[in-house]
């Protein structure tokens, strides 16, 4: 009876390292979850983390209070072996709260995905970074909340990203309405200024009952790599379940701005990315209609209050099927916009 309770115990044992490694199976929720945020997703064409759902759980194999991170990890158009993971929870200035240690994962086979578990022993924490190193090369993503997918931390070296982190909003006493809360982060190398932040409250069934905007002074800057604490009152606001704040940059010539347009499906000329960094746009484009392309161009139009206030085209030269390409075209001044659109017909 003992040696079998010793077996028993060394089974445990073993499963309960493997949850600590990175290797555990992955939960109902996660597998749904993935599948929702996979639904109208593009195929990635770079090293890209395209599902997520975390959890928190009581007690590890030491009863430890932790955190898990289900991950659906895409390779993009190369494999990927040799491939280490690490996990850091960041505080509200950008400080680090708790560093994981390395973890060896699995190879990832060229156009595949792999689902990973990582965990890490810390308390809650407003967000996160994931760092992925394989032979070749590197790549890292930063989480807002529990829920989203993080975006990936590049583009941001010869601009401003402006992201807002750990939201949050408390009634007011004695009267009608919320304090909204967050931090105003810079993960780009230049300073940002008059950046807008829109904040959201919704209700149980996810409708919006308030919103208020708050506008950086023309003087101010935050810095690069700076954080910054915000409010925001909005009064009479009725009950609500969650608040979000949304970041916008100013639109003009002197700025620099990443859009990333929707997700295509099915065969298409893929707009995976625009940058757009004082009068010049650089669309990142791949080819998935499944044939070669010679000579596309790609439009991008921007209006304001639904007028149309500037046009841009891109025109792309001879893409094999599968391959990317990185195009550019000069459009000068923009004027105000509040909304675009991205289309392409092909060579006249």
């Amino acid at each position: 009876m003992l040696s079998d309770l010793r077996r028993l115990f060394a089974i445990l044992l073993a499963v309960s390292c493997c949850l600590s490694t990175g290797e555990p199976p992955i939960p109902a929720e996660a597998t749904n979850a993935f599948a929702a945020q996979g639904e109208n997703a593009t195929v990635p064409t770079v090293p890209s983390v395209v599902g997520l759902w975390i959890w928190s759980g009581r007690a590890d194999a030491q009863y430890r209070p932790f955190f898990e991170w289900d991950l659906r990890l895409a390779a993009g158009m190369s494999a990927l072996d040799g491939i280490k993971a690490r996990l850091t929870t960041l505080g509200p200035d950008q400080e680090v709260l708790r560093q994981g240690g390395w973890i060896s994962l699995d190879a990832i086979g060229a156009g595949s995905s792999r689902d990973v578990a990582l965990r890490l022993n810390c308390p809650v924490f407003p967000a996160w970074k994931l760092e992925l190193t394989w032979n070749g090369g590197h790549a890292s993503w930063i989480g807002f909340d529990l829920a989203s997918l993080p975006i990936p931390h590049s583009g941001s070296e010869d601009g401003s990203i402006v992201v807002a982190v750990g939201a949050d909003a408390d009634p007011i006493k004695g009267k009608k309405g919320a304090i909204a809360t967050w931090y105003l982060w810079n993960l780009g190398n230049k300073p940002a200024t008059q950046v807008t932040q829109i904040v959201r409250l919704r209700n149980q069934a996810g409708a919006v009952v308030a919103t208020g905007e708050l506008v950086m002074a023309k003087d101010e800057v935050l810095a690069a790599h700076a954080s910054k604490p915000c409010r925001l009152v909005l009064p009479n606001a009725p009950a609500w379940q969650t608040v979000a704040v949304e970041t916008k940059q100013p639109k003009d010539a002197g700025s620099n701005n990443l859009l990333i347009p929707p997700a295509s499906t099915g065969p298409d000329l893929v707009v995976e990315r625009i940058t757009i960094d004082r009068g010049t746009l650089t669309a990142e484009v791949v080819n998935r209609l499944g044939r070669h392309l010679d000579g596309a161009v790609i439009t991008l139009s921007f209006t304001n209050a639904g007028k149309e206030t500037k046009d841009v085209a891109f025109t792309v030269g001879a893409l094999a099927d599968s391959a990317m390409a990185s195009v550019q075209a000069t459009a000068g001044a923009i004027p105000a916009w509040d909304a675009y659109s991205v289309g392409w017909a092909p060579a006249p």
